[in-house]
């Protein structure tokens, strides 16, 4: 029982010097209600920081889906992309469905994944907002609708807006239609 008190002593003592630069209190001039009121805040206090610590340090470990680098994700990104548009140009747009919905998942695996990287300029994700959420969206709307023409003209808009971006950052990869 001493030992308990000691500890919330020497636990308060320490804090109070740490962060006032003096102690708050002696020993002399707690009373054993006093000691064990202490005791009773410093076990709860202590309970609360260390819940609080490990939310703090679990809600700070990045979220990375995927473990592949930008140039595997983009290699990924190629099959589903040439295969969507094999798809649309041929008019198979149910066909097309799961490429297209497999594409835009890498598109935004890789806008989560790469906020900096050395190849670009700003994060993936401003170029994803920026340069392909409308045409992604078209051509959605256009598979959904059965618009073979429609999702074809998105597709095409995509893959010149995919080969811009490519041209501003001097990757030397050309998207194809």
């Amino acid at each position: 029982m001493k030992i308990d008190y000691a500890l919330c002593f020497i636990f308060c003592n320490f804090f109070s010097k740490a962060f006032l630069r003096n102690p708050v209190f002696s020993v002399k001039e707690l009373s054993n209600q006093q000691l064990k009121k202490m005791k009773l805040n410093i076990y709860t206090l202590s309970y609360i920081f260390t819940v609080f610590f490990f939310f703090l340090f679990a809600c700070n470990q990045g979220y990375n889906p995927t473990h592949k680098d930008l140039d595997e994700n983009m290699i990924d990104l190629k099959a589903y992309q040439e295969n969507l548009g094999d798809e649309i140009k041929a008019g198979r747009l149910e066909d097309a469905v799961w490429l297209f919905e497999g594409m835009d998942s890498i598109l935004k695996v890789v806008s989560v994944t790469f906020p900096e990287h050395r190849k670009l300029k700003k994060p993936f994700s401003e170029y994803y907002k920026i340069k392909m959420k409308k045409p992604i969206d078209e051509i959605r709307e256009a598979i959904e609708k059965k618009d073979q023409p429609a999702a074809l003209e998105g597709y095409r808009i995509l893959v010149r807006r995919c080969n811009s971006c490519h041209e501003d950052l001097d990757i030397n990869k050309e998207v194809k239609y």
